[in-house]
């Protein structure tokens, strides 16, 4: 019997017509969506008025106040609602080319190879973004809409895609395949909503599916593990990436406190190796309001093959590291090296010299040792969050016969295996 995914392809199918609407009508469309999303604040406001005065609490009048303001402004201020949506989208499309660019310097400096790509397609972002704000005529034609629309028509048919091919029987390969995924912006925080999710809710999953799951997978082998970091509050809610493979968990990151610049986004590229086990119990009581989703993966000979080569060729650009300073030994790191066994290194050469929050970081790694078995994580933007990795694992854990066989949550809230 045949498993669909009901709630991703209802989901699917919301972005596709929304997409083909502005695709096909452009601003006729968006005139119609402001105003409905006009309508709602209204809704919104009265849904607040009627629970204060039921509750009669201030707060809720507030929030009614604020609501109805918003909605009033939007009905009668369409042209503001329409320069907006450009300007967002101008200054996103900005925002990546400077990242591009700046990745491309930090990478130059660092002498690593195949980097000029990344030039073109900062230059590519910056191009779009300024041609947005060079002519403002552009809010009020569809032009841009009819962009957005294909956009949203693509986003729609992978989510239709991956829903109606949950219990499809595949060939693992290790080719890597295109895919449109949601911008950075919205996929960041996907790790703590998820946590916080899961740990008020047992039944994340049915329990049909998860016996279906294990019965597809119940003659394939964990060889690889990804461990997805994330938390309720803090520094730590945008996640966190580590490779776990044969006992030993790689974490790169900017470790070194020492080095930190720019407001802690960039420092010094570092790589550390730790037992697994020792690692997971440290991680259960480093924090009570951190959690790891680790997700294991079954790997064919070939797999197996290339993970431990891309592993030996990161090893190769590496040199032993020692904490000293006050600062790095009261770290997170300085505190894991110092209760377990912990090999630290620094890089000589290659793009994980310098770390760089939005670009050289954990989620390069991880795609670095596992992306060229066919596990299909980086953006095309050059941007990737622990989020996109988390919304790709899941989907792909959500499809019975996938190589991503089980799915663990590790925290003191809530523990156990999906």
């Amino acid at each position: 019997m045949s498993v669909i995914n009901f709630k991703q392809l209802r989901q699917g199918i919301f972005i596709l017509l929304i997409g083909l609407i502005l695709w096909i009508i452009g601003l006729e469309a968006a005139k119609s969506f402001y105003y409905f999303s006009a309508l709602i604040f209204v809704f919104l406001s009265l849904k607040f008025l009627i629970k204060s005065l039921i509750d009669r609490t201030g707060k809720n009048i507030f929030y009614s106040v604020i609501y109805l303001l918003i909605g009033i402004f939007w009905l009668y201020n369409y042209g503001f609602a329409a320069l907006l949506t450009v300007v967002f989208i101008g200054i996103y499309q900005l925002f990546l080319g400077i990242v591009c660019i700046y990745n491309f310097i930090l990478q130059y400096m660092d002498k690593a190879k195949g980097i000029i790509y990344i030039l073109f397609r900062g230059i590519f972002h910056l191009i779009v973004g300024l041609s947005l704000f060079i002519n403002f005529r552009y809010y009020f034609e569809s032009n841009t809409y009819y962009k957005l629309g294909l956009y949203l028509v693509l986003l729609g048919i992978m989510y239709i895609f991956d829903a109606l091919s949950i219990s499809k029987k595949y060939k693992i390969t290790t080719k890597r395949k295109f895919r449109v995924r949601l911008p950075v912006i919205f996929s960041a925080l996907f790790p703590m909503y998820s946590l916080r999710k899961d740990n008020s809710q047992d039944d994340t999953y049915n329990a049909d599916f998860l016996n279906k799951k294990k019965l597809a997978s119940r003659n394939k082998t964990v060889d690889l593990e990804v461990w997805v970091h994330t938390a309720e509050k803090g520094a730590s809610i945008a996640g966190h990436v580590d490779i776990s493979y044969k006992g030993y968990t790689y974490s790169y990151g900017h470790y070194d406190v020492d080095s930190h610049k720019l407001f802690g986004s960039k420092g010094d590229g570092v790589l550390y190796i730790v037992k697994s086990e020792d690692y997971g119990n440290w991680l259960s009581d480093y924090h009570s309001y951190k959690g790891v989703y680790r997700y294991g993966l079954h790997l064919t000979n070939e797999q197996r093959l290339i993970v431990e080569y891309q592993i030996s060729e990161l090893m190769s650009n590496v040199y032993r590291y020692e904490l000293t300073s006050k600062a790095q030994l009261e770290s997170y790191l300085g505190d894991l090296s110092q209760k377990i066994p912990t090999r630290i290194y620094k890089f000589n050469r290659s793009r994980f010299k310098t770390y760089f929050v939005l670009t050289t970081n954990c989620v390069l790694l991880a795609d670095t040792i596992v992306g060229k078995t066919g596990f299909d994580i980086v953006s095309v933007s050059g941007i990737s969050s622990p989020g996109s990795y988390k919304l790709y694992l899941d989907k792909e854990y959500a499809k019975l016969y996938s190589n991503v066989i089980t799915k663990k949550l590790y925290s003191n809230k809530c523990k156990g295996e999906n």
